[in-house]
């Protein structure tokens, strides 16, 4: 079983890996004829990341007691997507099996990334260090991605890194967990400088965040000093600054940032009028049960040329109701809850959980983090194997005290 879960694990790197490149690509290689060709081959590579985690999940099927409550709630999550695309599609009559396909496969795949890892850690089946090691690889194969993309769009436009530079950046939770200072501080360097390539103001505003929250946490988790709790997040965003400053011409940033009084959030509050009048507009059923999975909100936002809500609570509402969102606001007050008790219990991993919360306080409002796809893989993943470590039984040695055994992952 154990080689099993190994091969398990790696396909499902190899094939989100490839996936994580191809959207890189996407509308920067393929032109013309092999545009339509290419769509169909991601979505095939969707398919297939979306069989090996439910293979991964298969051998647990029947142990589904005595979980953790955020196991249960993203499991009414998923299905409650899942039908609500499934019905939607079939009361407006749409016959169309890979429209509906789809959105099951783009609704569904994040939380069963979440209930994988959740298993994996639970079970013991895969270390954390080798959970480290494959996003470290997903790290490289996607930087030399971004790097490659920016080289190609400098002469035209930004465009493609903008649009899939969070697949990247949702690595960041994991990679917070390494023991290595100096690896970290390395980490936070390169982001900065992926960030500033990628010229999203929503990234921007995250990764500062991240800074002040890691290095605030962790000092307080090591010594409690107050001084050093504020200290220490300055004395490395100085220098991050500074990284960004020398590598990057900031013209295009600048110009975006300029923007912003006039270009309406990217027209998100135009997308927040729209969704919140056909909210508003709804029948009583609609708004209790939603108007439908996945493709509610993205009819809705295509009609004035947009994609998706870009706001998780008003997809969330208009996609599956108020009783969908309310099944949201639980889930994230049960990880606020899984955050205080890693802090109460001074794990190492209490600072990059922290970093996640950030993520959820400021993307989730401008961006998503709950109602993506494959995007939105990495930071479901570091929950479902976070709070499945939690639920073990080997808890305190795994993340209180993990093991000192000289590999560069955890070394202090």
């Amino acid at each position: 079983m154990r080689s099993f879960n190994s091969i398990i694990f790696v396909l499902f790197f190899v094939f989100y890996g490839i996936l994580c490149v191809f959207q890189f690509l996407s509308g920067s290689v393929f032109e013309g004829a092999l545009a339509s060709r290419e769509n169909s081959v991601q979505m095939y590579l969707y398919i297939v990341v979306f069989i090996i985690t439910i293979i991964g999940i298969l051998p647990h099927i029947g142990n589904l007691k005595q979980q953790d409550n955020m196991f249960y709630l993203v499991l009414v999550f998923l299905l409650y997507y899942a039908f609500a695309t499934l019905f939607s599609s079939l009361y407006s009559n749409i016959n169309d099996i890979k429209y509906i396909g789809n959105g099951i496969v783009m609704s569904s795949i994040s939380p069963l990334a979440f209930i994988y890892f959740y298993y994996c850690a639970k079970d013991s089946n895969i270390s954390i260090q080798n959970c480290l090691t494959g996003f470290l690889a997903l790290l490289a194969i996607e930087t030399y991605a971004v790097l490659h993309l920016y080289a190609f769009s400098y002469m035209h436009s930004n465009s493609v890194v903008i649009m899939q530079f969070y697949t990247l950046f949702f690595i960041l939770p994991w990679l917070l967990c390494l023991r290595k200072n100096a690896l970290v501080i390395f980490i936070f360097f390169l982001f900065a400088v992926l960030t500033a390539y990628s010229s999203k103001r929503g990234a921007f505003l995250t990764l500062f965040g991240s800074v002040i929250i890691f290095y605030a946490l962790r000092s307080y988790v090591k010594n409690k000093n107050v001084a050093v709790v504020l200290l220490y997040p300055v004395v490395i965003i100085v220098p991050l600054l500074l990284t960004m400053l020398y590598f990057i011409d900031f013209s295009f940033i600048f110009e975006r940032l300029g923007t912003m009084s006039t270009d309406r959030g990217s027209g998100r509050l135009d997308i927040y009028q729209l969704l919140w009048d056909v909210f508003r507009k709804s029948d009583i059923i609609a708004q209790i049960f939603g108007n439908g999975g996945g493709y509610g909100t993205r009819n809705v936002t295509m009609q004035i040329e947009m994609f998706g809500a870009h706001n998780d609570y008003l997809q969330v509402l208009l996609d599956i109701g108020i009783l969908g969102l309310i099944l949201l606001l639980t889930m994230i007050f049960t990880l606020v809850k899984r955050f205080l008790f890693l802090m109460k219990s001074m794990s190492f991993v209490a600072p990059a959980f922290g970093v996640s919360m950030v993520f959820v306080l400021i993307l989730s409002s401008i961006s998503s983090v709950f109602c993506a796809n494959f995007t939105t893989v990495p930071i479901w993943s570091f929950w479902g194997y976070i709070i499945g470590a939690m639920s073990a039984n080997n808890y305190n040695n795994f993340l209180i005290y993990p093991p000192q055994d000289g590999n560069f992952l955890w070394q202090r």
